[in-house]
C-alpha cells in the first residue's frame, strides 16, 4: 500500500458522519457528558467548515480494540459504501 499526499485545503466534503465513542457504560450514562461533549465538538468543527453531519454513530466500546473490531464503527464504514 502506498501513502498518498492529499492537500486537505482542496478536499472539502459537504456531508459527513459523526462517530462518538466512550469506553464504558458509565461514561455513556445520560447524566455524563461523554457523548454530548464529543457531539458538540464535532458539530462545531462541521459548522465552521460548512459540513453537514448526515448521520451520527454512538458506540460504547473500549478504545483498546482495533476500530474494525468495534461493531458500530464497522456499521459506519459499511454505510460509506
Amino acid at each position: 500500500m502506498t501513502n498518498v499526499d492529499i492537500d486537505n485545503s482542496k478536499v472539502q466534503p459537504d456531508k459527513a458522519f459523526g462517530y462518538l465513542r466512550v469506553s464504558s457504560s458509565e461514561q455513556a450514562a445520560e447524566h455524563r457528558d461523554g457523548f454530548r461533549r464529543q457531539k458538540a465538538a464535532i458539530s462545531k468543527w462541521a459548522a465552521a467548515r460548512g459540513v453537514r453531519i448526515i448521520r451520527w454513530f454512538h458506540e460504547t466500546h473500549t478504545g483498546a480494540s482495533k476500530p474494525l473490531d468495534r461493531p458500530v464503527f464497522r456499521d459506519m464504514v459499511t454505510a460509506l459504501h
